[in-house]
Parts: C-alpha cells; structure tokens; sequence
C-alpha cells in the first residue's frame, strides 16, 4: 500500500496568506486558487492562524 504525504504549509506561508485574506477585495476562494491551494485547506489554516472557532 502506497503512503500519501500531506503538503504542509510554513508559518511564514500561513501568516502571509491570512493577511492576504483580509486586504484583498477578492473572495477568499479566488485567493485560494491564486495561491494554488484549496479552498477548505485555506479557511482551515485561516481558522488556526486567527484563533478562531466554529460553532
């Protein structure tokens, strides 16, 4: 059985992705597509670097 590696994102990337969600006017999936990433995986890391949580 093969293993599949998760891509993992520094907190550099993170950090920067996250201020880039809240100055740009764009929705938060064209940035996710800009930066080639997901959409799901995007507002995950946004949800972890801002401390937020979902009720």
């Amino acid at each position: 059985m093969s293993e599949v590696k998760q891509k993992g994102y520094s907190g550099e990337f993170k950090e920067s992705a996250a201020e880039l969600a809240n100055e740009s006017s764009q929705s938060i999936a064209q940035t996710a597509r800009e930066l080639g990433i997901n959409v799901n995986t995007y507002l995950l890391g946004l949800i972890n670097t801002q401390n937020l949580r979902i009720r």
